[in-house]
């Protein structure tokens, strides 16, 4: 892998993911819950950032909210979130013949068995890395922003990684001469990295592409989404990958789904979208029109961003990617 690549986990980022599980490879994230997903809106913030993109006849085309608003999820953290066995919360209809799956990525089709994190990395030189700064600066803590200046081509989107790097090193107080050679450690753990699909995912989506199902990967991801499915040997099972890199949007922001829905060349309400993490893949999908079902796998890290109690939700839980098949 090129020296100047930051492989990446939920979004592009050279930091190993923080709900890798095997000893000694990430932490895992505080124990915490997601009530309510509440939405705000500020005016004329994404519209400004596509002025130079968008033309007059994209605009009268797109939804208003779309370039007009950057949308913006606030979480409301409490003490602990988990999912619940597949089967006993099917609340929301399933879609009557639906035309196509979006899955998301990490944690829903493919893991690290093994991530060299940055925590490791900077214990080396003698850091702590706090898991909120991580999270501030990578992760969840930039879930559901627009990116759009930072996705114009690869170059850029390397640099505001670096940019986000350099920025969370400052807030360990690792000495400024020490920053060149984490960092190039942390690109040779990113490009050791080893990810696996999931036992049952080549099964099931083979089983919805014969029942004639489009199927599409959406990701907060970062340039190289294509490497990544292709190391666990899913590209030729997907008809549609899109990564928050490319869209210029995270998860949940609409712009992604948006996107990835354009790409499948099939409308909001004739989708199912999969994914492990409730914001990006529960309440904005939802919140586009498609139906959700969220996967709570048996040993799975925790999910911050998951209600404390599901059930009110009426969302289709599945305990792995075989529960799908009940719900399309």
């Amino acid at each position: 892998m090129p020296l100047g690549v930051f492989p990446s986990f939920r979004g592009g980022e050279a930091l190993s993911p923080s709900q890798v599980k095997p000893l000694g490879i990430g932490a895992l994230l505080p124990k915490a819950g997601l009530v309510t997903p509440s939405f705000f809106t500020f005016a004329g913030a994404a519209g400004a950032a596509r002025d130079d993109e968008t033309d007059e006849a994209e605009k009268s085309t797109t939804p208003a909210a779309a370039i007009t608003h950057r949308s913006l999820i606030r979480f409301t953290l409490t003490p602990s979130a988990t999912g619940a066995r597949f089967g006993t919360i099917v609340g929301m209809p399933d879609v009557s013949a639906p035309a196509a799956v979006v899955l998301d990525y990490y944690g829903t089709l493919a893991h690290a068995t093994h991530w060299i994190s940055a925590d490791d990395v900077l214990a080396q030189h003698g850091y702590e890395l706090p898991p909120e700064t991580r999270d501030r600066w990578f992760n969840d803590g930039i879930d559901g922003i627009e990116h759009f200046e930072h996705s114009h081509s690869r170059d850029h989107y390397l640099a505001w990684q670096r940019e986000r790097l350099l920025g969370m090193l400052a807030e360990t107080d690792v000495h400024p001469g020490e920053y060149e050679m984490i960092l190039e450690k942390l690109r040779h753990g990113a490009a050791s990295r080893v990810l696996e699909a999931y036992p049952e995912v080549h099964g099931v989506l083979h089983e919805l592409r014969r029942r004639g199902l489009r199927l599409a990967i959406c990701s907060n991801w970062d340039w190289d989404l294509n490497q990544a499915v292709d190391e666990v040997g899913l590209s030729e099972l997907v008809d549609v990958q899109v990564s928050s890199a490319w869209a210029g949007a995270r998860k949940p922001h609409p712009r992604i789904f948006e996107d990835t829905l354009e790409k499948l060349g099939v409308d909001a309400a004739a989708c199912v979208f999969v994914g492990d993490t409730w914001g990006p893949d529960v309440a904005g999908p939802r919140a586009m029109g498609m139906t959700p079902v969220y996967l709570s796998r048996d040993g799975h890290w925790p999910d911050p961003t998951a209600p404390r109690d599901i059930e009110p939700e009426r969302v289709a839980v599945a305990e792995d990617l075989r529960g799908v098949l009940d719900h399309v």
